[in-house]
């Protein structure tokens, strides 16, 4: 299956951390934030690697599971074609994108976190989202589940349609 490898995640995750907390406005920029945690080292960029690993691979799993899946049922009753490819990996992308946002949550909160003491309220993954879901309720966890669905959607729609006309042009060669 296509998908992005856990060397590609590591590599994400220390560019990503300083957008994100420079996004939250706690600094005016990229390198404003970077001159603020490189004397903790580098080891402050990799906060919320586990999450983002443990929301990339299912993702990445779970769309193209439910891609298959979804082909497989429009085959049965007679649907084929380049839109129903595109729509199989679609709606496959936008139901993983949405399963998995609690992780994408705590991964954004795992790397943006910091009181005003310094303090970091968050510890690991499950302890975030469980915090999150009992401060905040459970919708909390579901915060920009829209923008993640409307990227992440067409992603695998993209992916997963052109990973399949690929194989099948490669197999047809052969």
């Amino acid at each position: 299956s296509p998908s992005r490898g856990l060397g590609d995640v590591y590599k994400r995750q220390g560019p990503a951390r300083a957008r994100a907390r420079s996004q939250a406005g706690r600094y005016p920029d990229a390198l404003a934030c970077l001159r603020a945690l490189l004397p903790d080292g580098p080891a402050r960029f990799y906060r919320g690697l586990s999450s983002t690993v443990l929301r990339d691979v299912p993702w990445n799993a779970l769309s193209f599971c439910f891609f298959r899946i979804l082909l497989k049922a429009a085959a049965s009753v007679g649907l084929s074609g380049v839109s129903f490819d595109l729509a199989c990996g679609t709606l496959g992308g936008a139901i993983a994108a949405v399963l998995l946002t609690p992780f994408d949550v705590a991964k954004t909160r795992l790397m943006t976190q910091a009181d005003a003491d310094g303090s970091t309220p968050y510890s690991g993954t499950f302890n975030t989202i469980a915090r999150v879901a009992r401060e905040e309720g459970a919708g909390a966890l579901m915060a920009g589940v829209l923008p993640r669905v409307l990227y992440l959607a067409p992603l695998a729609s993209i992916v997963y349609s052109v990973f399949d006309w690929v194989s099948a042009a490669i197999l047809a060669a052969r």
